[in-house]
């Protein structure tokens, strides 16, 4: 879970801000902040966009789902089939997760974040694997990143598709996605109350 809070008064705030268009970044993201450093992850990318907003985030030291690595590549997305319903489509160590932002009208921030992946038994894990340490051709090459971004949308809607047939309340999804609550209101008023 991830808590919001502004650093100069002390209280949970919402510091969500989405463009309506799909916006892509690859590679590594670097700011005057961290000029020092070679690569953020990809909290250090959002807590640094807070920061310079006077917002400062807290984790709980309960639960280590946050990875260091750089993600390969990154797609923003609204969705087309959920009113208000963000996405955040990522290759993150060779391997697919999608970041599901759905509005609730309780809690400061009025936003849940899910993160879904591919279950162990999913043989697509593999295939991006496979296609990270595959060395083609010059033509197959200069096509990568295109062809890596086209995969990633085509099994973020096949994962979509999955979360959506899933039972949030419950916390019941089919075999083939792992979902992990990353922030949920109930769970932040319920900690803070």
């Amino acid at each position: 879970s991830l808590y919001i809070k502004d650093i100069l008064s002390g209280q949970t705030i919402s510091a969500f801000h989405f463009a309506v268009q799909n916006n892509t970044v690859k590679g590594k993201i670097t700011t005057a902040a961290r000029m020092g450093e070679d690569s953020m992850n990809i909290d250090e990318q959002f807590e640094d966009f807070l920061a310079g907003l006077g917002v400062e985030m807290e984790r709980p030291e309960d639960r280590q789902l946050n990875s260091d690595a750089i993600p390969e590549v990154s797609i923003f997305q609204a969705s087309r089939d959920h009113y208000g319903v963000f996405y955040r489509l990522d290759i993150v160590e060779r391997r697919p997760e999608l970041r599901v932002m759905v509005p609730v009208d309780k809690g400061n921030v009025k936003m849940d974040i899910f993160l879904v992946r591919l279950s162990s038994r999913t043989p697509l894990n593999g295939c991006f694997n496979e296609l990270a340490l595959y060395e083609g051709s010059a033509a197959y090459e200069h096509g990568r990143d295109a062809n890596l971004q086209h995969m990633l949308y085509a099994v973020a809607e096949m994962m979509k598709q999955l979360f959506w047939s899933g039972d949030l309340q419950y916390m019941s999804f089919p075999p083939e996605i792992e979902v992990y609550p990353l922030l949920v209101q109930d769970e932040i008023q319920t900690r803070h109350h």
